[in-house]
């Protein structure tokens, strides 16, 4: 669970942090039964999810999906190092990632060069296909960490659920 100490948004109500909580759990209700949950009207609900998106709180809708039910046979994490990039090099780097439809997820550390990577595929060949697409795209690559997936006991959501800390 994430602890909010500082946002840089305007003030969050315990309502706003309500509503919050009770999309990432179901993003699907629909605006009449999240306002009976919160217990306000339609009207205000509304106005007030309009207000959480326009402020970039939320930024979306999404469904979480069981790659394994589509026929992916291979999943993993790892750490992708990009060996001596310049800024150009790590930005054409993320779009190649933004570009491949193996790479499930991906996020950039602190360090600009590393790059956690959510691999989804039918099978650990794609992962080496993968791999040698960037080679050939002249990336130099190291990858310090590497890990199968063997079950997932979660299913991921769009954000750990938060709560406000004052």
């Amino acid at each position: 669970m994430i602890q909010q100490r500082a946002w840089d948004v305007e003030y969050l109500d315990a309502t706003d942090w309500a509503i919050l909580g009770h999309l990432q759990r179901d993003g699907r209700l629909y605006n009449k039964e999240l306002a009976e949950r919160v217990g306000f009207s339609q009207s205000t609900c509304s106005a007030r999810v309009k207000r959480l998106e326009d402020a970039g709180i939320i930024t979306g809708y999404q469904a979480n999906v069981d790659c394994s039910k589509l026929g992916a046979g291979f999943s993993a994490r790892a750490v992708i190092e990009v060996d001596g990039a310049s800024w150009d090099t790590l930005n054409a780097f993320k779009a190649h990632l933004a570009a491949s439809t193996l790479i499930a997820s991906a996020e950039q550390s602190a360090r600009p060069h590393i790059f956690t990577l959510h691999v989804v595929g039918d099978s650990f060949e794609a992962w080496g296909a993968f791999l040698a697409a960037a080679a050939e795209a002249g990336f130099a690559l190291s990858v310090p960490h590497f890990d199968m997936v063997m079950e997932r006991v979660k299913a991921p959501s769009s954000a750990p659920h938060i709560r406000r800390v004052a």
